[in-house]
C-alpha cells in the first residue's frame, strides 16, 4: 500500500476501499505461506505416491501423518 500511495495511511486506504485491515494483511501474506506449505507437502507426498500408487488421498494423508508424527 505504501508503495502505491505513501501519503495515505493504511487505515485510511482500507476505510476508503471498504476493506478491513485484517483482510488486507491476510490477502498479502496468506498466499506466500500457503504456497510454501503446498510445496513442502508435495515434496513429502511425491515419494509416497510413487511407492503406493493405488492409495487414495485419505490413505496417503494418514500415512504422512503417521510418518511425520
Amino acid at each position: 500500500m505504501r508503495a502505491v500511495r505513501p501519503d495515505i495511511s493504511e487505515r485510511t486506504a482500507c476505510r476508503l476501499l471498504q476493506v478491513s485491515r485484517s483482510a488486507l494483511h491476510r490477502s498479502t501474506k496468506g498466499k506466500r505461506a500457503h504456497a510454501t506449505l503446498s510445496e513442502t507437502l508435495v515434496a513429502k507426498l511425491e515419494p509416497l505416491i510413487q511407492a503406493y500408487p493405488t492409495y487414495g488421498y485419505r490413505r496417503l494423508w494418514a500415512l504422512l501423518r503417521f510418518r511425520e508424527g
